[in-house]
């Protein structure tokens, strides 16, 4: 069974967030995933992708699913700054262990990829 936790924040300033997908067993050497979901950048959400969150997690990875700023209201590089800000977010926070920058994979659909 996963366990997910909605909506952490990542990033106050622009009101982003992350939702995390833990596998059944969960320990340090858990490898953590993190995949961005698709839309063109102006369409997409990060719950557009929960089942296969979900499939992720079964496999075993710890899987977190951020939001990004989207057109029109963010232009390029927003989208690329919120990547970029989340893996800075989540290597400092208390989801990772030191060293775990190796233990890291990044997949998306679509833009998101």
């Amino acid at each position: 069974m996963v366990v997910t936790v909605n909506n952490i924040a990542y990033d106050l300033k622009h009101g982003l967030k992350t939702d995390i997908y833990y596998p059944n067993d969960t320990d340090s050497q858990t490898k953590i995933l993190i995949f961005w979901h698709g839309g063109g950048w102006f369409r997409g959400s990060k719950e557009s992708i929960r089942d296969v969150a979900i499939d992720l997690a079964n496999a075993g990875f710890m899987t977190f699913v951020p939001d990004y700023r989207m057109a029109p209201a963010d232009h390029f590089p927003a989208a690329h700054e919120d990547a970029l800000n989340f893996a800075a977010w989540l290597l400092a926070s208390n989801y990772t262990d030191e060293g775990d920058e190796n233990n890291i994979v990044q997949i998306g659909a679509s833009s998101g990829g």
